[in-house]
C-alpha cells in the first residue's frame, strides 16, 4: 500500500494518475485477476471541494454527467468529458488502462 502526498498542481495530479497506472500495469502482468482500471482524480490539494449536503461540485458533476451519458448510451470517455465540463473550480484528471476501455459504453 502506498501513501500519496497531497497534489499541489495539475502536473502532480497527472503524475499521480500515471504512477497508479504504471503500478497497475506491473501488477496486471503478474496476475490474471486485474484486467482494467479507471482512475479519475477530482482536484488539486489546494482546491476547496465546495461540498454541500449532496456532495462536492465534482460529485454533482460526476452524477449529472453519468445520467446524461447513460441516457445517451455514451462511452466512458464521454462521461469523463462531460464531468470535466460540468466541474467548476476543480481540475479532474483521468487515466484508462487499457486505453480502449474509454470507448466502452456505460452500463447500469
Amino acid at each position: 500500500r502506498k501513501i500519496l502526498s497531497p497534489i499541489i498542481d495539475r502536473n502532480e495530479s497527472a503524475q499521480m494518475a500515471d504512477n497508479i497506472m504504471e503500478e497497475f500495469n506491473r501488477i496486471k502482468r503478474e496476475s490474471s485477476y486485474w484486467k482494467s482500471l479507471f482512475v479519475f482524480a477530482s482536484s488539486r490539494s489546494n482546491e476547496t471541494s465546495n461540498a454541500g449536503s449532496s456532495g462536492s461540485e465534482f460529485t454533482e458533476a460526476l452524477k449529472k454527467a453519468f445520467g446524461e451519458t447513460l441516457t445517451d448510451q455514451g462511452t466512458m470517455a464521454e462521461w469523463v468529458s462531460k464531468t470535466k465540463r460540468y466541474t467548476v473550480g476543480h481540475h479532474p484528471v483521468e487515466r484508462f488502462s487499457p486505453s480502449d476501455i474509454a470507448n466502452e459504453k456505460l452500463a447500469r
